[in-house]
């Protein structure tokens, strides 16, 4: 009966096993992630012209592994002026609905764009920015000083080091502990 038992149990930890680096593969693949943000949005007012011009700018970055194809920004109305930075081929369409489409076949892993408007009459109304992936995220932005490399060095030299230290002093505090209540 025991026997039984060992083999039962057996199995249940090769399933439980399998499944478990059956998931981790699937999360370790490699994935396009899209994501985007508004670097700058600026008025004009130019009074002698009667005129108001907005500027308007949006970053679509792949953070993934794998490139990402079919990348959308769909816009609710054609933007009066508007331009890709870096140039890079793209097409434009206008849904039955009138959404205005602007798809670039494919970003690879770590590349961006910049989709500069300009607007007089026409408010650029974002809908939506997405790849044949799914959704792209919103992410927060910020300007940041750009430290030199020998800092950047020792930034991630005293984060090991500090990492090391507190894995030390965890197994240290379990052992102690096992020894205490006589596991160990």
């Amino acid at each position: 009966r025991s026997e039984l038992m060992e083999d039962l149990v057996k199995y249940i930890a090769t399933g439980i096993v399998s499944l478990s680096v059956g998931l981790l593969i699937r999360y370790l693949e490699p994935k396009s992630k899209i994501v985007w943000w508004l670097p700058h949005n600026f008025f004009f007012e130019l009074k002698k012209e009667s005129i108001v011009l907005q500027t308007n700018s949006v970053t679509v970055q792949n953070l993934g592994r794998k490139p990402a194809e079919s990348i959308e920004i769909v816009h609710k109305t054609k933007p009066d002026f508007f331009q890709l930075s870096p140039l890079i081929p793209y097409e434009e369409e206008v849904t039955s609905s009138g959404e205005h489409v602007i798809r670039v076949n494919t970003l690879g892993p770590k590349e961006f764009f910049t989709l500069q408007l300009l607007s007089y009459k026409t408010v650029p109304v974002l809908l939506n920015i997405r790849s044949k992936d799914g959704s792209a995220k919103f992410i927060e932005f910020q300007l940041q000083r750009i430290f030199p490399k020998w800092f950047q060095i020792l930034s991630v030299v005293f984060l090991l080091v500090g990492i090391g230290f507190t894995a030390y002093w965890i197994i240290k505090a379990v052992v102690f502990l096992s020894r205490s209540i006589g596991i160990v």
